[in-house]
């Protein structure tokens, strides 16, 4: 909505910033937004909020070719869960 409100050419590709879920708008918009997915396991504060969900933890390769097509990956891994804890 900013390209448009400065009347500039908008993006056809963006990355956003980690929320410790990954999404991708694929082709539903004429720009196409990626979210990052998180290099670490939540923190203390991320505990807080959502205790039982794990993070998606990975990476997205995007390799942009001279033509201007490109090819994206997003690359995940699952993470170990924690051990449940049993109450004796």
């Amino acid at each position: 909505m900013e390209y448009t409100r400065r009347d500039e050419r908008r993006p056809d590709l963006v990355f956003r910033s980690h929320v410790h879920r990954t999404a991708d708008s694929h082709n539903a918009y004429t720009t196409r937004a990626v979210i990052l997915p998180a290099w670490q396991m939540a923190t203390a504060f991320g505990y807080r909020i959502n205790p039982d969900r794990l993070p998606d933890i990975g990476g997205v390769i995007t390799t942009i070719m001279p033509d201007s097509t490109y090819e994206h990956r997003t690359l995940l891994y699952r993470p170990d869960p924690p051990p449940i804890w049993k109450a004796l």
